[in-house]
């Protein structure tokens, strides 16, 4: 089977070097006046774009502002309420008497973080 192996690979090394060997010896065609003006022409065609894109994007830029800041707002209230919601609900499974073994795997969190949370809301609570 190593054997197999080996002259696979030896196989596949000639024939790498024979495609190597192919590209090293060919010379690269010089342009000609044609060429040169069909790249002129090209760049020309794609500095156009470029400005077009440009035009394109300053005129969506305070649009895509305001659209990304709305978006970021609601994603961020969104993510506080869920936390809320949580946080709350781990209050709720401790006072049901669960121990903080059962409610860290339950909310797939740490005993520190479980013991940090509600040591947070009974501070809170005695404080306010």
């Amino acid at each position: 089977m190593a054997f197999l192996f080996i002259v696979m690979g030896a196989v596949l090394l000639l024939a790498g070097l024979r495609g190597m060997a192919r590209f090293a010896w060919t010379t690269p065609a010089q342009p000609t006046v044609s060429d040169g003006e069909e790249i002129t022409a090209l760049r020309d065609e794609i500095k156009a774009m470029v400005a077009s894109l440009e035009h394109r994007l300053e005129a969506l830029s305070p649009v895509q502002g305001e659209a990304k800041s709305d978006v970021h707002i609601s994603f961020a209230q969104a993510l506080m309420t869920a936390e809320k919601d949580q946080l709350s609900a781990i209050c709720q499974a401790f006072e049901s008497g669960k121990t903080i073994t059962e409610i860290a795997r339950e909310f797939q969190r740490g005993k520190g973080e479980v013991e940090l949370i509600l040591n947070l809301r009974h501070f809170k609570q005695n404080r306010g």
